[in-house]
This record gives structure tokens, sequence and C-alpha cells, in this order.
């Protein structure tokens, strides 16, 4: 649940006459295909193929919604926008990823070869996991402690190929959605205010300066203006002039005033609002919501003092083996005095950049000899 006159009858031809008995071949033969019939040869299409299919159109359907994404993988059809995240664009995605994880249960697993079937299931997991995350309505706060909504604006020039005139109008037009963006993002959080499902004080208070300071930088020092400090000689001296000049209209009159928009709401109305707990186990639904993030984190279905348990029990292991390796060196002083040698002694650090190059390459081929024994595809 969202947290929110009939026509006269023609005189016929002779040529319709004609038309309506050539039409009899043409329909029976819709009539046999429809009903199964396929030519002598044709093969049905397999799961294997059916699930291939549905891959690609799940792939195709993420990338339209998520035009960030599909810029970052090199796919330039949607450079012009930025993601819808309104309540209703996240519930209306929910039921995308249910229709098609129950288009995916009409694939019978045995039916596949062996080496797909790792595919459906990890398949299967990630759109479990995407209708289950999407339940709880995570974007009512959509950042963490270092980190939000805000920083992937603040890069998109960098995943962008820049090489024609309207590769830079598409930019313009991504700078343009920005205020839309960000008052989706503003409603989504006052959503969460009055849910109570907000952010750990101290969280908001860590990451409000990377908000802050890139709202209130100059337009040509901005990170939106990167793409339009040196514009290319390919493109005309009209053409650089009009970029420019409609940047700096962008950037300086709705980028950065909604970028301020969104650090004066966090500084104001959301910090009143703030809870001093941390975990998330505080929010309401707070301990399910919990469980849906070890499992979206894990791929486990553990409780939260399981997990914790299996760090304390990997820790000792850890340590067991440090101090085997203390002992077999026969070093005095037990591991912590171990590790502040390991951390001090000058034998252990590069004195020249070809010296650190050299044995970082020597340790990289190494792995590269181990990582076939934990991975099939590399």
């Amino acid at each position: 649940m969202r947290p929110g006159a009939r026509a006269s009858r023609p005189r016929r031809s002779k040529r319709s006459k004609r038309m309506r008995t050539a039409a009899g071949p043409i329909c029976i033969l819709a009539i046999l295909l429809m009903a199964g019939f396929v030519p002598a040869g044709a093969q049905p299409a397999t799961a294997e193929q059916h699930m291939d299919e549905l891959f690609a159109e799940e792939w195709a359907t993420r990338l339209r919604e998520n035009p960030l994404l599909a810029t970052s993988m090199g796919v330039s059809d949607y450079n012009g926008n930025l993601p819808e995240v309104s309540l209703d664009d996240i519930e209306r995605r929910r039921r995308q990823s249910a229709a098609f994880l129950d288009r995916l249960n009409g694939i019978d697993l045995d039916a596949l070869p062996a080496e797909r079937r790792m595919d459906r299931e990890l398949f299967e997991w990630m759109l479990r996991n995407r209708i289950e995350s999407a339940s709880f309505y995570p974007e009512r706060i959509p950042f963490i402690a270092d980190s939000g909504f805000h920083s992937g604006l603040l890069r998109a020039a960098d995943s962008v190929s820049f090489r024609k005139l309207g590769d830079y109008d598409d930019f313009l037009q991504r700078l343009r959605a920005i205020p839309r963006y960000v008052d989706q993002n503003i409603e989504n959080m006052r959503a969460g205010l009055a849910d109570g499902f907000v952010a750990p004080r101290v969280a908001l208070e860590s990451v409000l300066p990377t908000v802050t300071a890139p709202a209130g930088k100059a337009v040509g020092d901005s990170a939106f203006f990167k793409p339009f400090r040196r514009l290319p000689d390919s493109l005309s001296e009209t053409d650089r002039a009009r970029l420019e000049s409609d940047a700096r209209e962008v950037i300086g009159g709705q980028v950065l005033p909604a970028l301020g928009r969104v650090a004066e709401f966090l500084d104001t109305e959301y910090r009143l609002h703030v809870r001093d707990s941390i975990g998330a186990s505080e929010l309401p639904e707070g301990a399910e919501y919990y469980r849906q993030r070890i499992r979206a984190m894990t791929t486990l279905d553990l409780s939260p003092d399981e997990i914790h348990e299996i760090g304390l029990s990997e820790v000792a292991r850890i340590r067991l083996e440090m101090l085997a390796i203390v002992e077999e060196l026969q070093f005095e002083g037990g591991i912590d005095a171990f590790v502040t040698f390991l951390r001090t002694d000058p034998r252990f650090y590069a004195e020249t950049a070809e010296q650190l190059i050299g044995h970082a390459s020597r340790i990289a081929k190494k792995v590269d000899g181990i990582l076939p024994g934990w991975f099939n595809l590399l």
C-alpha cells in the first residue's frame, strides 16, 4: 500500500467481391497459426529463448526508467532525462517487477540447460528483492551519511561522451529536469516525515555539507558547468556561444536554486524531525525493513543477531590465523605489536612510484591465477 450512428452498407463492387474471395485463404491460414499450426521445419521457442527475451525486455525497461544508469552503460537514448521518483512511480515500477516475476515463473527451471539455471535463479532473486524493497518506499530517505540522490547529479557529466552538438543539448535538457527531480525527492522526504520514516541526526549532519557546498558555488565553478568550460573546436563559434549562454542560464536560474531548496529543506523542516537513534530497526516497521535489507545485502534470510554472530566468529577465526603467522615468524610481542610493526617499519613501504607499481603488479598477477578458482566468468 502506498504511504498515500450506424453506417450505411456500401454497394459491393466486383473488386470487393474478388477481395472477399481472396481473403478466405488468408483468414484460414491465420486461424491455423493461432491454433498452433506452424509450417514444417519451424521450431517453437525454447524455455531458454523465452528467458533471454525476458532478460532483454527487463533490461531495456530498467534503462528507460533510470536514464542515469543508461548513460553510465553507454546507452545515450535517454541522455536528456532523469528518473521519475515520485511515490506513484516507485509503486508503478514495483508492479513492473511483479509482472516480470510472473512471466519468469512461467518458465520451467527444469526445461533450461543446466548452465542457465543459475541465471534464472539470480534473476528471480533480483526481482523479488526489488519488489520487497519497493514495498517499504526507502526513497523517503534518499540519502545516507556521505551521499544521496544529489550525488549522482553532481557526477552526471562524467559518464557522458560529449562528441557532437546533440550531446551538449541532451545534457542541457537533463539539467532542466533537475528541479523536477529535486522536488520529487523533497516530497518523498515529506512523506517520510509524515510516516516517521526519517534519517538519523548523525546522517543528516554528515550529508548536509555535500548539498550546501555545491549549491553555493558560482556557475562557472559548478560541476554542472564542467562540459561547457572548454567546448571543442569542431563546434561552430555560434553553437559554442549559445551552449555556454544556455548552460549559464539553466545552471544559475534552475539547477543551483534547486539544490538550494534541498539544502534549506534539510537544514530547517527536516532537521526538526530527525531521530537520535541510528539503526533501521528503529523506523516504523523497522524490524521487517532491517530483515529485508539483510536479505538484499547478503542474499541470506538471517536475523540481525545471526549476522552479528557470524561477524564475531569470523573475527575470531581471522585473529587465530594472524596469531599463527606471528608465532611462525617467531615475532615477540603479540598480534597488536605485530600490526604496529607492519604499519611502521620502512621495509614494507616503497620509496618510489616505480617500486610501488612493480610490487602491486606482481601481486595482481598472482591474483589473476587464483581468480578462476572463485569465479566462472572473468
